[in-house]
C-alpha cells in the first residue's frame, strides 16, 4: 500500500477458519488507515452486528456490508465509497476552500 492507491478497498473481517469475531478485519483495518489515512475501506462478513458494523466505522470504515449481500446494494455501495475517494482526492489537490470565512 505505501506505494500504490487505491480508490476502494473491500476487507473481509474474518480470515482464520473458524473465526468469526471480526478482530482480523479491524487489525488490517487499522493497518490501513495508518498507512493512508484517507482510505475509503468497505468492510466485509458474514458475521456482522451492529457492535461490529459501529466499531468498524469508528475505526475508519466507510462502510459495512453482510454477505450475502446483493449484487446492486455492493456496487452502490462501492460507487458511494468511489465517489467520495474522488471528492476527497480533489480536495487534497485543491486544497482546503479559502472563500467562506472562519467564524470569530
Amino acid at each position: 500500500m505505501n506505494n500504490n492507491s487505491y480508490d476502494v478497498i473491500l476487507l473481509d473481517m474474518n480470515f482464520t477458519r473458524d473465526v468469526t469475531s471480526g478482530q482480523e478485519g479491524l487489525h488490517w483495518l487499522s493497518e490501513i488507515i495508518a498507512i493512508d489515512p484517507e482510505a475509503v475501506v468497505i468492510m466485509i462478513t458474514a458475521f456482522g452486528d451492529i457492535n461490529l458494523a459501529v466499531t468498524a466505522i469508528k475505526r475508519g470504515a466507510t462502510d459495512f456490508v453482510l454477505k450475502p449481500w446483493q449484487n446492486e446494494k455492493l456496487l452502490a455501495t462501492i460507487f458511494a465509497a468511489g465517489s467520495l475517494h474522488r471528492a476527497r482526492w480533489k480536495l487534497s489537490i485543491s486544497g482546503p476552500d479559502r472563500s467562506s470565512s472562519a467564524l470569530t
